[in-house]
This record gives C-alpha cells, sequence and structure tokens, in this order.
C-alpha cells in the first residue's frame, strides 16, 4: 500500500490513478482490503478541489 500511495502523489499521466485503481480488474483482489479503501479516499479527498475553488 505504502508503494501505491508514493505513486498516486506523483505525478505520473496514465500509468496510475485513482480513477484507475478504482476500474481495473487486476485490483479486484485488494479492493476489500481497508487499507486499500482508505488510500482511494484519501488520494481522490486530496485531489479534489476545495469547494468554491475555481479550479
Amino acid at each position: 500500500m505504502h508503494l501505491l500511495h508514493e505513486l498516486l502523489g506523483k505525478p505520473s499521466g496514465d500509468v496510475i490513478s485513482v480513477s484507475l485503481l478504482k476500474l481495473d480488474p487486476a485490483w479486484d483482489p485488494i479492493r476489500h482490503d481497508p487499507r486499500f479503501q482508505a488510500l482511494l479516499k484519501q488520494t481522490d479527498l486530496s485531489s479534489t478541489p476545495p469547494a468554491g475553488s475555481s479550479q
């Protein structure tokens, strides 16, 4: 999980993204792992601009 967290924090283009982790069947074996779900949630929240932001 630590490696995934680091990869998601770097500009990596289409190599890895939260969307890919959510949809790609390759991640099915760990999809229900609480750590994986927390990683997705944390990364999804950090990449979402705050409400009212002009971005």
